[in-house]
């Protein structure tokens, strides 16, 4: 058995033999393999418990329940809760320096947080005060006394 960390560039067959063209990380060096098998990489699913884990906490899940960062591309360590941040494999398979690199974000992202004297919480949805009262039959009073308060206000 033959392990190498590296980058594959093509996989191809050739005379009945697997032929693998890459590029060694540790060494430096091009190279070529002839071998009957070749593991490009081992499978990875989440931990049986994540998708509960992402409904207690609010957030999202992808289909194959890893958990899901507010924006790809603009928000990758941020959730869409404000103070619970993703990092690591708990958002999909990753290799070591990139689970490193997102834990040192996540974590600055949390000490940026925490210096501040306040944390803005963004403002709740809109909900219809009917739709309210549908679930929280308790609030009816209150909700009406404050929607018709700030009827008489305009």
């Amino acid at each position: 058995m033959l392990y190498i960390r590296g980058r594959v560039s093509r996989l191809f067959e050739e005379d009945g033999k697997l032929i693998v063209w890459g590029y060694d990380t540790l060494s430096g060096r091009k190279i070529e393999i002839h071998a009957d098998l070749v593991v490009m990489a081992t499978a990875m699913l989440p931990s049986s418990d994540a998708r509960e884990m992402a409904r207690k906490l609010g957030i999202a899940a992808d289909e194959y329940g890893f958990m899901t960062e507010a924006h790809k591309k603009l928000k990758p360590l941020e959730t869409t809760e404000t103070g619970i941040f993703v990092a690591g494999t708990c958002q999909g398979p990753r290799d070591i320096p990139d689970t490193v690199a997102h834990a040192s974000g996540a974590a600055s992202r949390v000490i940026v947080m925490f210096s501040k004297d306040t944390i803005a919480i963004p403002p709740p949805v809109a909900v219809e005060v009917e739709e309210l009262i549908k679930v929280k039959p308790a609030i009816k009073p209150v909700a009406k006394a404050k929607v018709e308060a700030e009827a008489g206000e305009k």
